[in-house]
């Protein structure tokens, strides 16, 4: 049988996952991987803390891993015009006033490139430039939940299963499929003292302004910290290298931060349902 690792992003889903494989109801993990994109909010990592405790436990070490600090390369790539710019999915204003939005490519670089490296190098034993097998290795397990399916993804390298077991995919793992609520119902029955956190940087350009004004209201640090971000990544691409002839923005007003008006009870669709790569917010 293949080994059975779960890509961890500490959310709701994938700690559901995590926590069924502790208790029983989810075959074992040889291993957890949390990529650290180093914005996370802090209730990510002190969940996290917990979660590894709870791995330690049940002999299911987590790892962690890292590309780099993704909120110090956006803005490092506002000050130097040589760096090369870390894509988030900014949404960007022109001078004529029209709308538009950066391709991200943030998911890739610093979610599963960094976990795929892990894999490779760390469980499969493969050296760097080493060719990789042809055939499926290890089962890689994705806390995607049954009523966001259409996020599922067959894996780019022949050496992975991708397992989606609260969608019940490959096979029959759970009694039914698991959506995002019914995760939170399983965690507040199971550990009521534990809420799973959203999981999604600090200043994903994908929140919804509850999700926005959630930070406002309850990190005011945080919320001080993101807003800084916002207004430094205003001149990306104003620069000698002109990487684009826009203004750049966190929220999809295309309006400073800190002076839009966040109305929580806007009718939104979630971003992370588009997010075409499969990994965050989960």
């Amino acid at each position: 049988m293949l080994p059975n690792v779960l890509s961890l992003g500490a959310g709701v889903q994938s700690s559901t996952v995590f926590l069924m494989s502790c208790l029983g109801q989810l075959p074992k993990f040889t291993c957890a991987v949390f990529a650290d994109t180093g914005w996370e909010p802090q209730a990510v990592y002190t969940h996290l803390e917990w979660l590894q405790e709870m791995g330690n436990q049940h002999g299911i070490p987590i790892h962690v891993v890292q590309h780099g600090n993704l909120k110090e390369d956006v803005i490092a790539s506002t000050i130097q015009t040589t760096t090369r710019y870390a894509s988030i999915p900014l949404y960007t204003l022109d001078e004529q006033g029209k709308k538009g939005a950066i391709r991200r490519q943030c998911t890739k670089e610093y979610k599963l490139e960094p976990i795929t490296k892990f894999l490779r190098e760390q469980v499969l034993g493969l050296s760097k430039g080493q060719h990789s097998p042809r055939t499926p290795q290890l089962n890689v397990f994705i806390g995607i939940s049954g009523d966001e399916g259409r996020r599922m993804r067959m894996p780019q390298e022949p050496w992975k299963n991708h397992v989606y077991p609260l969608c019940n995919w490959p096979d029959l793992y759970l009694d039914q499929p698991y959506s995002r609520q019914d995760c939170l119902a399983w965690m507040t029955h199971h550990f009521p003292d534990h809420p799973p956190p959203r999981s999604a940087c600090l200043g994903c350009p994908y929140h919804s302004d509850q999700e926005w004004k959630q930070i406002k209201d309850t990190s005011p640090h945080e919320w001080a910290e993101t807003v800084q971000v916002d207004h430094a990544i205003r001149s990306i691409g104003r620069g000698e290298s002109q990487k684009f002839q826009t203004d750049s923005y966190l929220h999809n007003a295309c309006q400073p931060l800190d002076e839009v008006e966040l109305d929580p009870h806007k009718n939104q669709l979630s971003l992370f349902s588009e997010e075409c790569l499969g990994i965050c917010g989960v």
